[in-house]
């Protein structure tokens, strides 16, 4: 595991850096998860920080050998006291580090993570200091919040940031991702939706249907306390975005989507240029995409002009 230098010992943080923001006037606004400690079984720990240690550090420093050394303990003990004192922040100081990994030249860093593990772990102290902690932004607390497990997430990053270079052609147009990127996108094509393993009951729904406002053009309206959708709420959507993304989206439909749950249902639509559907399990998920939609086409507006 490669040292960090002293500069990059205290994270910049994509929490700490500015963000581009979808519009000054259309923002989203998160409450923090709670954070209470552990309260599985002392394995159960030692698995979950196994987890984190393969994930982070690389699968060769979680073999039965390596964990059997006086530095693999340690390592082990590190990840373990974190997950110990504070599931909820471990998995978004986490999810900052997977985020840091793929979407580096974003943040103040400006260059590859030299050691994750060791990020992981400054990160979750600025997280938990009881004085000046350091903020949570939007995104993050979005993938926190998703039913995917730190593996997808890791999956499903770099898919992300590739499917922006390609598709975008411009560096300015890579931005951090919400979660809903997996589903609209495909990333996890292979994959069933399911609640990360470590989370109690009422944690999940800390995390997953968590109270958030979303802000539009002065007003509010205050989301469904349910990540997923009725049919009637599925068939109201398709009617909005039949009224305002003609011009990108084509063939929209309702289907049910088993997987999220009984009676949950998607929208469904082919965009004019991929030959595959993006697919909206809730209006979050449509209104984060038709914002990228926006984006894009100012980007071609101006890139237009240049030429």
């Amino acid at each position: 595991m490669g040292d960090l230098t002293v500069s990059d010992a205290l994270p910049s943080s994509i929490d700490s850096v500015s963000i581009q923001k979808i519009s000054s006037q259309k923002e989203i606004e998160f409450e923090s998860p709670a954070g209470d400690p552990w309260t599985d079984s002392e394995e159960e720990l030692s698995q979950e920080a196994a987890q984190y240690l393969m994930l982070l550090d690389g699968p060769e420093y979680a073999t039965a050998d390596y964990l059997s050394t006086h530095a693999g303990k340690k390592a082990l003990g590190g990840y373990k006291n974190k997950i110990r004192r504070n599931p909820q922040l471990a998995r978004i100081a986490a999810i900052n580090t997977l985020l840091h990994c793929s979407f580096y030249d974003l943040t103040r860093q400006k260059k590859p993570l030299e050691n994750a593990g060791k990020w992981f772990h400054s990160s979750f102290d600025r997280y938990a200091d009881p004085h000046r902690p350091m903020e949570i932004i939007g995104e993050i607390l979005d993938w926190a919040r998703s039913p995917y497990t730190l593996q997808e997430i890791a999956q499903a990053l770099p898919r992300e940031r590739k499917r922006q270079e390609t598709q975008w052609m411009s560096p300015e147009a890579a931005h951090l991702p919400f979660s809903s990127c997996v589903v609209i996108h495909h990333h996890l094509q292979d994959k069933t939706v399911a609640f990360p393993v470590n989370l109690a009951d009422e944690q999940r729904d800390v995390f997953r249907g968590g109270p958030f406002r979303q802000s539009v053009e002065g007003s509010s309206m205050e989301l469904s306390a349910s990540p997923w959708m009725s049919f009637l709420e599925a068939e109201q959507l398709a009617d909005e975005i039949r009224r305002e993304a003609s011009w990108y989206l084509e063939g929209i439909h309702v289907s049910p989507e088993p997987r999220l749950g009984v009676n949950a249902h998607v929208v469904e639509a082919f965009t004019l240029e991929m030959p595959f559907p993006v697919t909206y399990p809730s209006r979050q998920d449509w209104w984060l995409h038709h914002q990228e939609q926006l984006r894009h086409q100012e980007w071609k507006k101006r890139r237009k002009k240049k030429v």
